[in-house]
């Protein structure tokens, strides 16, 4: 169990060794191969590709997806900071309700991505698409995790579901969610926060010159929205630096 290393945007529940290198959603900074559309990294970023490309020229369509992205988002920090290093079943916070709490807030920061795009092809096809990509992941570590775990794991696995909190969510457990968990100091879910946020503003900036034309981009929203992706972006960047050259944000606790 010690030692396990997974790529950062699973959702596994046991612990991983702390993130040496970091490419964007990667341990592996070397692999510079393309990401292909039916895996989760590669999902993720052509439908942020076909968002920005496809995007319908009307600013409501980001009030739509927004509630979807910070809520996605939220969801994925309390997952990280409710994992259980090296010990056990994660059995708190949003794993109290679901089994799969973190890929359940990746399809939440989709679904605001398609939304907020307003192009319906896109919001209709992700659905699909999106379960073809992580009913395979979700088995394949429900799989693993009942290997490491055949003492508790199975019972967890039945008492729950995999995605929606359809089931009374078990009893609180004394360990919850806590910012000085390795999950968090010592993984990409906050440089990935700060990504997801940049999104809004960059969406904005494409309807805003489809529906205005690129000189509207100069009036006061256009430089504010620019200014803030940059920031959120630039951030998040160095954020992913740090962990590279570090391995972590803070100090564990």
């Amino acid at each position: 169990m010690s030692g396990f290393g997974v790529t950062p945007d699973c959702d596994l529940h046991l612990a991983r060794r702390p993130v040496s290198r970091y490419d964007g959603g990667r341990l592996d900074a070397k692999d510079t191969r393309l990401k292909s559309p039916w895996d989760r990294g590669g999902l993720r970023s052509y439908l942020v590709v076909l968002a920005l490309v496809f995007c319908r020229p009307d600013h409501r369509t980001l009030l739509w997806g927004l509630p979807l992205l910070i809520l996605g988002t939220a969801l994925q920090v309390y997952s990280k900071g409710c994992l259980q290093q090296d010990q056990a079943v994660a059995q708190g916070g949003p794993y109290r309700f679901v089994r799969h709490p973190f890929y359940a807030a990746n399809l939440l920061v989709d679904f605001g991505i398609a939304l907020m795009s307003g192009w319906w092809p896109l919001i209709a096809g992700l659905l699909p698409w999106w379960l073809a990509v992580y009913i395979p992941v979700m088995a394949g570590e429900e799989r693993h995790l009942t290997t490491l775990f055949p003492d508790t794991y199975p019972a967890y696995q039945q008492r729950l579901p995999r995605l929606l909190p359809l089931r009374r969510p078990l009893p609180k457990p004394e360990h919850g969610f806590s910012w000085g968990n390795r999950n968090i100091i010592a993984d990409t879910v906050i440089p990935r926060a700060l990504r997801n946020f940049a999104l809004p503003p960059a969406i904005f900036l494409v309807q805003q010159g489809k529906a205005a034309g690129v000189r509207s981009l100069l009036a006061p929203e256009g430089l504010v929205a620019a200014a803030a992706m940059l920031i959120l972006f630039g951030v998040s960047r160095q954020l992913a630096r740090h962990l590279k050259n570090r391995g972590r944000l803070l100090p564990e606790r």
